[in-house]
């Protein structure tokens, strides 16, 4: 029942003018899926997406994730409160207890990260140069009270809600795309903190690039481009317009996204590289990619996944 209901649905076709229905190729992929994925993509496929899920069967896939190799060694970590971690990421040595304050102080550091960009033409306006030091060492700097917006910023304004009204969506639209205007690929900067210069964090101080079948930029760059769906800017943003059509284009006819990972760079930073799921890596729910369709499974799932937050072959 649930694949001729796959097969018949999604009707729909994205905003933008495209010969190719969204509707249709979110289908096939879905199919494709259903058939081919590992537990964690068929519990986050039918949970999140489709929404099509009997208590037993949810039961059944969770059971099964809690015995998959990954899972089992995130169990030894887990401490008598249910906290997986310690030292420097710890929340206590960090945030201290009042969560719900520090969320909001911490999304409006976001937001007027973003609000700076609007402000500038150019990463230059800000940038003051070092002296006295190693050329190797004499990168520009920022001072620590500057704002601009990074990774975790993006990071928190998309999996946080408090923040959301339409005029800040539309900010974070024209940020986004004023980054991509402004913003130089050699861009290269440090942030000065008293006396000290730090690494500026995942700064978004260079493009952002779209997604790209024949080009991978840094391992996480699809993380990034998912995080700026989530912010609710559906097409409007332009590497997201960019990535819907070269989904579309690397899509084939069996609903499968692939990727050009034979080139060597492509190679370097390839998602086949990935041992195991970090902060600092692409996204990986199969747990293998030796064998079956495990690599094809995850692209696909974030092509859908990507397509449903954009609302673009939405039911």
């Amino acid at each position: 029942m649930l694949l001729r209901y796959l097969r018949n649905g999604y009707k729909n076709f994205c905003k933008e003018k495209d010969d190719r229905n969204w509707g249709y190729m979110k289908n096939q992929s879905i199919v494709f899926l259903l058939k081919n994925a590992g537990p964690v993509i068929q519990y986050r496929l039918r949970k999140e997406l489709i929404g099509n899920i009997t208590v037993q069967e949810e039961k059944q896939l969770l059971y099964e994730i809690y015995e998959l190799p990954h899972m089992q060694l995130i169990q030894e970590y887990v401490k008598p409160n249910g906290y997986i971690g310690s030292g420097l990421h710890s929340w206590d040595n960090w945030r201290g207890t009042d969560d719900f304050d520090d969320l909001i102080e911490f999304q409006q550091i976001a937001l007027k990260g973003f609000e700076r960009i609007l402000q500038m033409s150019s990463l230059d306006e800000i940038l003051n140069k070092r002296k006295g030091v190693e050329k190797k060492y004499k990168l520009p700097y920022i001072e620590s009270g500057e704002f601009l917006p990074n990774g975790y910023t993006l990071e928190m304004l998309a999996y946080t809600k408090a923040w959301r009204t339409e005029k800040n969506i539309q900010m974070l639209t024209d940020a986004l795309n004023h980054i991509n205007k402004i913003m130089k690929p050699e861009n290269q900067m440090q942030v000065k903190v008293k006396s000290r210069y730090y690494a500026p964090c995942f700064a978004l101080v260079t493009p952002i690039r779209a997604f790209d079948p024949e080009y991978i930029d840094t391992i996480n760059y699809r993380r990034v481009l998912t995080e700026i769906a989530m912010l609710g800017v559906g097409d409007r943003v332009d590497v997201i317009k960019e990535s819907l059509r070269a989904i579309s284009e690397a899509t084939n006819d069996e609903g499968i996204l692939k990727m050009n990972l034979a080139k060597p760079h492509n190679r370097r930073y390839s998602p086949k590289n990935i041992e195991y799921p970090t902060p600092y890596v692409d996204v990986k729910l199969e747990e293998s990619y030796k064998n079956g369709h495990g690599l094809d499974c995850d692209l696909t799932f974030w092509a859908v996944q990507f397509l449903n937050k954009t609302n673009c072959g939405s039911s």
